[in-house]
Order: structure tokens, then sequence, then C-alpha cells
């Protein structure tokens, strides 16, 4: 091994054995220890460094992360030392002003003085102001501070930074860092934003205007590069008047023009997304993308209803129609029927409207409730071409409409009758439990006697 540094043998530390480490057979680590001595001399932390030299058996390692040599420091512990709170820091034009403070690592009951200069490419008494003289630890006391007042001038300038370098303190030692250096941000500078966050268009829209703006005239001409995203395609969905903006001096204020074709496709919605790309002679502003959705004027159209079958007894029942947003109202369809008759056992609209911008509409179908038995009839909605865009998936509805009333039923008005011989004829009653629209014919059989025919009766015909 070997042991260099600024901490000198014998004062600082010493050597327990001779510079060298054996691992025993079948062992991965062995310790190397020497011993630290504590002096009492006021004096600034010191460093060993213990390099690896050679090995008979095997080769020093000199793979990354497998270094060969260490370092150790020797803190003091003869006399506080002094700490700061931070290396490096950054502040702006419009903090008006900043502390940088120091700590003493144990309480002192001496006063400790440390003398600072000041260095960097910030100006003293222009870009900041900061008293010449030293940073003063009362006795008793663990915390000091160095006041920096911050100059907000008007100057469109870059970056500055100003360093403070403590020097040697009396009755104390210096920590690790003995300097803060303290970028200064120009809050000058412009910074460059779009306007609208967010837009939505249809095919076949007029231009739409995305403006970008800088917050205050640039110095200098300064281009801003627009890179676009998204799942919209250049050329078939949009095209963009430029995908880089130039500010010239002075300006702050520049526009880019979208056009979006109108084409006979039914596609889904589509996205666009612009964003400032990396610039120079400028900042990022709070909004740094724009999005645009672009609606497609040809939608599919789906259909479905809310039941398959419904009740004389129901009020009504539905039937709705989907789509995505479109840009103008949509009729979609008309009533169609087979088996039941409108305005005697239905009432309904003749189209669905889908209002523009809207996904979808309903349409109610209301029932009739008669007193005649019909039986179970069908009513079947056929879908006809829409103003606009297509159908997509089913475009016959059918609903069965279920009767609620009871069949027709026939019976004598009296079971028995006596007549006598000699009169002419003799009458018997039949009687229906409802009316009926159309005439019922009767089968008679006649039993003991000679006579069979047929009875034909029509009593209180609706219709």
């Amino acid at each position: 091994m070997q042991l260099t540094g600024s901490a000198v043998a014998s004062n600082d530390y010493a050597l327990l054995a001779d510079a060298s480490v054996t691992i025993p057979a079948g062992s991965l680590s062995a310790d190397f220890e020497f011993q630290i001595i504590d002096d009492t001399e006021t004096e600034l932390a010191e460093i060993i460094f213990v390099t690896m030299l050679h090995s008979d058996e095997v080769d020093l390692s000199s793979l990354p992360g497998q270094s060969t040599a260490a370092i150790v420091t020797i803190t003091q512990n003869d006399a506080p030392e002094i700490v700061l709170d931070s290396a490096y820091r950054i502040t702006s034009e419009d903090i008006s002003e900043l502390f940088l403070r120091a700590r003493l690592s144990t309480i002192s009951d001496q006063s400790i003085s440390v003398p600072y200069t000041v260095s960097g490419t910030a100006a003293n008494g222009q870009d900041f102001y900061i008293l010449d003289g030293s940073l003063l630890f009362l006795p008793g006391s663990l915390e000091s501070s160095i006041r920096v007042n911050i100059a907000d001038d008007n100057i469109d300038e870059g970056v500055e930074f100003f360093a403070v370098q403590l020097g040697n303190p009396t009755n104390a030692l210096l920590g690790v860092s003995s300097s803060i250096v303290t970028d200064i941000l120009d809050n000058d500078i412009a910074r460059v934003s779009f306007v609208t966050e967010a837009a939505s268009v249809f095919e076949g829209d007029a231009d739409l205007d995305i403006e970008v703006r800088l917050s205050k005239p640039n110095s200098q001409a300064v281009a801003i590069p627009i890179v676009l995203s998204g799942s919209a395609t250049a050329g078939s969905d949009f095209t963009i008047s430029s995908t880089s903006v130039v500010f010239e001096a002075g300006e702050t204020s520049k526009f880019i023009t979208l056009t979006f074709p109108n084409d006979d496709r039914n596609e889904a919605t589509k996205n666009l997304f612009l964003s400032i790309g990396d610039v120079i002679g400028v900042t990022l502003g709070d909004l740094t993308q724009s999005s645009v959705t672009i609606a497609d004027e040809d939608p599919l159209i789906s259909l479905r209803q809310a039941a398959f079958t419904a009740s004389e007894g129901d009020t009504a029942f539905q039937l709705f129609a989907h789509c995505l947003p479109h840009q103008t109202a949509l009729s979609l369809f008309h009533c169609s029927t087979e088996e039941p008759h409108r305005t005697s056992d239905y009432n309904g609209p003749s189209q669905i409207v889908i209002p523009a911008g809207s996904t979808s509409a309903s349409a109610s179908i209301s029932i009739v409730d008669d007193d005649l038995y019909e039986g179970d009839e069908s009513i079947r909605i056929y879908a006809q071409a829409p103003s606009s865009g297509q159908f997509t998936g089913n475009t016959v509805l059918e609903t069965t409409l279920r009767d609620n009333d009871e069949p027709q039923r026939l019976f004598w008005t009296l079971t028995r009758q006596t007549v006598k011989e000699g009169v002419n004829y003799a009458t018997m009653q039949i009687e229906l439990t409802r009316s009926s629209s159309s005439v019922i014919t009767v089968d008679l059989e006649y039993k003991n006697g000679t006579r069979s025919g047929m009875l034909t009766t029509c009593p209180l015909c609706s219709e």
C-alpha cells in the first residue's frame, strides 16, 4: 500500500503494521487499519490517499466501479468547522435579495471572523450589490449570513454569476466547501408560447390560424421550430403553412395557418399536436403545445333499439342512433312496417336527426293500446340513406308488439229454450266477448233432428 495526501504520517496517523494487506485463503476480503492521531493543533481537514501498488498473486482491477485507490478525510475536533448551506444557487433578477448562509459545526465561545472575496461575470454594483467585509460569528452563535441585493434591470442579457470565496477564518476551520456560486437568470429574456391550448375543427372547415407569441420584443431575430405529432397525417388530414416561425427584432406575434381538406372517407377523429422545439435566444413560456382535434364530416352511424319486444300496454319504445361529432345535422331514416298499421297500432317520427356537434339522438315510437285482439305483430324500421356519412352494422330494427287483449270468445245468450209447435221459427242469440272488426261465421250442428245448416251474423261490427 502507498499512503499519500495532506495528512502527515506520525503527526496525523500511524500505521499499526507494515503497509500491506493479506487476504486469507478462502476469504474475499481483508481489513487495512491505521490509527488516527488526536492532536491539539487548529488545522484544516486533511486527506489520506491509500493506493494499492501491486500483488504477486492477482492482478489489480481496472474495471469501472472497482477502484484500487481510496480516500480518507480526517476532520478536526479542535475547532468548529464552517459549513455552507449550499455550494451552488440559482436566483433571478426579480428576486430583490437573498442570503448566503453558513453554519458552525459546534458552538464556540469565541468570535469567529471569515473574510471573503467576490468574483464572477456579474458586476458588483450593477447586477448585484454585496458589501465587502467578513462573515462574523458572535460567541455562542451557530449561524451567520451574507446579504446580497439583486438588481432588476431592463437589459436583455444571458445568465451571469457571482462567486463568494471564503478566506482563512480566525478561531475556526473551513469545511469541505469554501465557496458559493450563484447564477442570476435574466428576467428580461423573451418567453415564447402558444396563445391557444386546444381547438376543434371538422374536415372542410375554414383555415385555422395558430398564434405564437413572444412575451416581449427581442433585440434580434429569432427562429422558433414547430414540431408536429399526433394521429393526423400531413397532406391528407391537414396542411401547414410552415414548421418554423421567425420573429424579426421588435415583433411579438406570428401565425401558423392550418387547412383541413374534406374527403369522402369515413375515418376516426384525428389529433394534431404542435409543440415548440429547442429554442435559442429566447426561453420557453407557459404554453409550449397546442392541440387541434379534426373530426370527420362523414361519420359512421350505428343504430340500436332499447328492446326487441314491447306490449300494447307500454307507452312507447326507443330507438337510438350514434356517430362521431359532425358539423351539420344528420337525417338518418324513416319508419316503415309490414304488419301493424301506423296511427292505429303505433305512431312514430319519420326520421331521427342528430344535431350538429352531437354524438347521438333517439326516437320514441308510441304504442296505441286498443281493445282489439290482433295477436303479436312486428314493427320493422328500415334505415334509409343518411344526409351525410354511412351506416355501419344492422340497418333494420325489428320490434315485436305483444297484444295485451284477450282473444274473441263466443257463447249462447240462453243455453236452453222451449217453443211450442206451431211457431214458425225459434230465435237463439249468440254473443261475442267484444266487438269484431270483421264478419264472424259460426258453424252450427243440429243433433236429434233432421236439419243442419249455417248461421251468419255480424253483431256490432266496428267497421
